[in-house]
């Protein structure tokens, strides 16, 4: 489900007091750069100056614009990347720079909303761009700043800022492994901020003095331009950090004590506001595997409908769905045994695949960049909307997982007085056969995107190098999930999967495989129920 924004008339509260909350710490960051800067080269002389109305008005001035970029920010701020744009017919699939450009930057959600959002995000950076290369240029150089290229110079920063932060997902929520203080997780941005704000100013820079070459004989102006260019890109930067920093803190909905503590969390997650569901499901999560009073009054108030239609069921049923879609995406760009050996049985077929056995049924996954089930095609759509699920469903999927496995483990430990995991819909087989589906499919999607990687490294790859987000692991402290290659995050969320898969067989124990065999009510949404069966045998071996 691709990230939504919402208009300022049905903005839930709880992110408007977001919001708020990150224009007061803005404000804060925003007067510790300008006091930064004010002593940044510059002569004591023009010290003054700062201090003077025109000077304070000036900065007045500035930090509202710096606002209303905030307020452009928010508007662009998604909660999932957008699915990729592709062209088969053209060669342009989700994995080339076109596509990339065209996703991030052009037309972002196909609507008219996110149109007038991007368009609103370009806009108002321009403006603030504009601003302090033709007023706060003039506080630090004097009249020499004064300049008509001012204006243009201020336009081509917000442009040159706007894309670069498209581009790099920055405007994709990215969740922590572990809720801080804002504060500590601020100072782990700040430097990545600054490298930020020294990259735009220096491209801005650099295409304006390729556009015109005259300005090389005014320094003093270039240096304006660069210092205001510098202060304004930084006060961008940080604006953003903040926006990811508060709108990805835990929203808790209900407290020990509440009337109806089911009614808030069922509202989020039936709203069409993609942000407020993730901050549900997160919380659901935390609230499933956590300790304490809190945690068990909200867990005991799911299980306290013996019908299981007031909580439990649309919850579970919520979660449920949003697995099993997920494994029907990659089910859908992995090569089918049966595919494969109908494809090579055809004459002529064996040399086409590369010298596959003709009518073997065994999926060879050294050979799947041109297997014939595929129609002998290296990239198609649906691994193209498959890897989009891995990277933009990370969070979502993870949560998911974590609300299912803790639910069904605390109606074990008894804190499921009617039995409601058991005999109300969806039931425990249905939810283990949901989660060795999900295990299964991902087993084979890892080894599938690393049999098929290309020797090369992929655009998302090269763009993650370039601005210094490339980690290790998917859990680093300032990881970027939209930038991170494929087969890293789908080995994540496998493992993500296997530790549900088995919490709920060391909760369950035997009965486990007994429950799942006899009694699931649904067909898997991936692989045979043998698979499945010898899967689970081997979780609780």
């Amino acid at each position: 489900m691709a990230g939504q924004t919402v208009s300022a008339a049905t903005e839930p509260p709880a992110l408007t007091w977001k919001l708020i909350g990150a224009a007061v710490w803005h404000a804060a960051a925003i007067g510790a750069a300008n006091f930064g800067f004010a002593l940044l080269a510059m002569p004591p002389s023009l010290g003054s100056v700062l201090y003077r109305p025109s000077g304070i008005l000036t900065h007045m001035l500035l930090y509202g614009l710096q606002l209303a970029s905030l307020i452009g920010h928010r508007a662009v701020l998604a909660s999932n990347e957008f699915t990729p744009v592709t062209f088969p017919k053209l060669g342009i699939h989700g994995r080339t720079w076109i596509s990339l450009f065209l996703t991030r930057v052009v037309v972002r959600g196909r609507t008219w909303s996110h149109v007038t959002a991007t368009a609103m995000f370009f806009g108002l950076n321009a403006l603030t761009g504009v601003a302090y290369c033709a007023l706060y240029a003039r506080l630090k150089v004097g009249p020499a700043a004064t300049s008509p290229w001012s204006l243009w110079f201020g336009v081509l920063l917000g442009v040159c800022y706007s894309i670069s932060y498209l581009i790099r997902g920055c405007d994709v929520l990215s969740y922590p492994v572990l809720q801080r203080h804002r504060w500590f997780r601020l100072k782990e941005r700040i430097p990545l901020a600054v490298l930020t704000a020294i990259h735009t100013a220096a491209a801005a820079l650099g295409l304006a003095l390729l556009l015109r070459q005259s300005l090389l004989l005014h320094p003093r102006l270039l240096y304006g331009w660069g210092v205001a260019a510098g202060l304004c890109s930084l006060c961008w930067a940080l604006g953003g950090s903040l926006l990811q920093l508060v709108f990805t803190e835990r929203l808790q909905l209900a407290r020990p004590g509440d009337a109806d503590a089911n009614s808030p969390l069922l509202a989020e997650l039936a709203s069409s506001n993609t942000i407020m569901q993730d901050l549900a499901l997160l919380d659901l999560a935390l609230t499933m595997e956590g300790q304490g009073g809190d945690a068990a009054f909200r867990r005991a108030a799911i299980f306290a409908d013996e019908s299981g239609r007031a909580a439990w069921g649309p919850v579970a049923a919520l979660m449920l769905g949003e697995v099993r879609d997920f494994t029907a995406a990659l089910a859908a760009a992995l090569p089918s045994a049966a595919a494969e050996a109908a494809a090579l049985s055809r004459p002529g077929a064996s040399a086409a695949a590369g010298g596959a056995a003709g009518g073997a049924a065994a999926v060879r996954w050294n050979v799947l960049r041109m297997s014939p089930s595929t129609g002998l095609r290296v990239i198609s759509r649906e691994q193209d909307l498959a890897a989009w699920n891995v990277r933009a469903k990370y969070y979502r999927i993870g949560w998911c997982l974590r609300g299912l496995c803790g639910l069904t483990v605390a109606a074990q430990r008894g804190e499921d007085r009617f039995g409601v995991v058991l005999l109300c819909e969806p039931a425990l087989p249905d939810i283990a056969l949901a989660l060795l589906s999900v295990v299964l499919v991902l087993q084979h999607y890892t080894k599938f995107v690393t049999a098929t990687r290309s020797r090369h490294s992929s655009t998302l790859e090269r763009l993650a190098r370039q601005v210094g987000l490339m980690s290790t692991s998917i859990s680093g402290r300032v990881t970027n999930v939209t930038l991170q290659p494929v087969d890293e995050v789908a080995f994540a969320l496998e493992g993500m999967a296997h530790n549900a898969i088995n919490r709920l067989a060391l909760a369950y124990g035997d009965k486990l495989k007994e429950c799942v065999l006899r009694e699931a009510r649904t067909k898997p949404a991936y692989g045979s129920p043998t698979e499945l069966a010898a899967l689970l045998t081997f979780v609780l071996a």
